[in-house]
């Protein structure tokens, strides 16, 4: 629980909120859980929690499924929590890698989208991703296949119909019609998923607007490929003379023809997708955050922008993806024998200079650390997270978000014991971030209408100008590998601004509701509800 701005740091409340009790049993609170994501599901003015829980059905496992399941929880208001009556989502259980809230129908009642990995390791076979409706009291429904989104978990690999691992997902809407979109992150190099919503239901277009992967299909310069050719020479037809000698031990067969040289194996191994309006123009972009490997080469999609572009298909627009060179996101890791274990991120202006900068938090490998690109009026990045104290080794997992309210975004983020790395213990550590000392800024809380808008007014999207800064946020409810989620209230940094000349809401109803208010004062969090109208809560210093 937080309690910084009493000057009390944080406590563990996890006991007494009764997260961890287990379903039949609630005075047990031992239930295993693998992440967390909070929304306003039963529109009582408090957030509750979809509790995930990945679950290893493989009888060979070690551990052993405990029982334990993904679960919701209703917070009475202060802090405490109750199981609903029933459990819905992925109750048979399944393993369980992300989830996002969103509300796909626009009736006010919260809704979630779940994501799933593989069935068991080793096998192409995954969970098929869930959407549940929700009826605004904490029920869920499933409604995969009602809106499109069921796909197979043994056929159609090739052709990118099949349920694939995912390690992530993340809703927003993209097109801005008012209809979130569903996306996913996928590993195993398989394509990644774009749900795009065609009126009746959801329909998957992620190859159609180079959202599924980049086009780089050259796997000659990958080593297990030049394994191969090693151990099957007579193997013209995929092994010319000109194939390079590996430079790993070839044992064992990591690469296999008709598998591994197709189209839906050449992609990336994405673990976080971001949605945000990275260069201000009013546009979401996408960023996905991507493991590679070294010895895997070229075809393997590193971290990229994703920059959302108008174009002249069915859909309206398509992505580019830029360049890390002219972006300045390429990183050079100074060995061979370099691992890039981008596995979660995060979106948010460390500087309050009003323009988002990009947190990668790269993990599980040696020299792996956070990095942090702060955005140039250009809309390039530099590199600055050694400089400014950010540069966390083997960061895993992170949330951002003002935890002292003084109007300048904290950073959260965890640490990774895989693969001998620097710490021998998971550790979560707080970074407090200084730039209000300089800047100015403004933070939002936004509350729904009742009947209208859900609560938590997760879909709003939000301008503010404030003298020649002009930007846009969309209040999301939960992204990326194993629940990420940030302050469900906005920042928005102004540099040296004082004055916010206009804040324009466009709220998650059917009606897609704009309300503008004009001249607000900085460095305050104000709140406005969608009813109600704007007031003043809090100053930031």
């Amino acid at each position: 629980m937080n309690k910084i701005r009493d000057g009390l740091g944080f406590s563990d409340f996890t006991l007494d909120s009764k997260y961890g009790q287990i379903r039949g049993d609630e005075t047990n609170l031992s239930r295993a859980a693998s992440f967390a994501i909070a929304a306003d599901i039963d529109n009582d003015g408090d957030l509750d929690l979809f509790s995930g829980s990945y679950t290893n059905l493989d009888p060979n496992a070690n551990p052993k499924d405990t029982g334990d399941r993904s679960e919701i929880l209703l917070n009475d208001g202060s802090g405490h929590f109750s199981l609903t009556k029933e459990n819905t989502i992925f109750k048979e259980g399944a393993t369980v890698t992300s989830a996002t809230f969103t509300d796909f129908d626009r009736d006010g009642n919260i809704d979630i989208f779940v994501g799933a990995f593989y069935k068991q390791w080793g096998f192409l076979e995954s969970f098929a991703d869930r959407l549940y409706k929700g009826d605004g009291n904490g029920n869920f429904v499933d409604v995969t296949e009602e809106m499109g989104l069921l796909t197979p978990d043994d056929s159609g690999f090739e052709e990118g119909l099949a349920s694939a691992p995912t390690y992530g997902v993340t809703s927003c809407d993209i097109n801005d019609d008012g209809i979130p979109e569903l996306m996913t992150s996928t590993y195993g190099r398989q394509w990644n998923k774009f749900w795009w919503f065609d009126g009746n239901k959801y329909v998957e277009i992620g190859r159609d607007i180079n959202y599924a992967g980049d086009s780089n299909m050259d796997y000659s310069d990958n080593e297990f490929y030049k394994c191969y050719c090693q151990q099957n020479p007579e193997d013209q037809t995929y092994c010319p003379p000109t194939v390079a000698k590996p430079r790993i031990q070839c044992s064992g067969n990591y690469w296999t023809v008709g598998i591994d040289d197709q189209p839906f194996r050449l992609n990336g191994n994405t673990f976080t997708t971001i949605c945000a309006d990275i260069d201000n123009d009013g546009l979401m972009d996408t960023l996905h955050t991507e493991i590679r490997h070294w010895h895997i080469g070229q075809s393997s999609d590193p971290t990229q922008i994703l920059k959302h572009i108008a174009a002249d298909n069915r859909y309206g627009f398509t992505f580019d993806r830029l360049d890390n060179n002219a972006t300045g996101l390429a990183r050079k890791w100074g060995v061979t024998d370099w691992n890039e274990g981008d596995i979660s991120g995060a979106i948010f202006d460390f500087n309050n200079d009003g323009l988002p900068d990009i947190f990668i938090a790269s993990s599980d490998y040696p020299g792996d650390r956070a990095f942090l690109f702060m955005q140039k009026p250009d809309h390039t990045f530099v590199e600055v997270a050694t400089i400014v104290g950010l540069n966390h080794k083997q960061s895993q997992e992170v949330t951002v978000a003002d935890f002292d309210r003084d109007g300048d975004l904290d950073v959260i983020v965890g640490s990774s014991t895989a693969r001998n790395t620097d710490w021998k213990d998971n550790y979560v550590y707080y970074y407090e971030n200084r730039a209000s000392e300089f800047t100015n800024a403004i933070e939002i809380k936004l509350i729904g209408e009742k009947g209208k808008s859900n609560l938590s007014a997760i879909g709003a999207k939000v301008k503010v100008v404030s003298g020649d800064l002009i930007q846009y946020k969309e209040l999301q409810g939960g992204y990326g590998h194993f629940g990420l989620q940030n302050d469900t209230i906005l920042h928005f940094g102004l540099g040296r601004n004082c004055l916010v000349d206009e804040i324009e809401i466009t709220w998650p109803d059917r009606g897609r509701t704009k309300q503008r208010f004009q001249n607000i004062y900085a460095n305050y969090l104000i709140q406005i509800r969608q009813d109600k109208g704007l007031e003043y809560i809090l100053p930031l210093r």
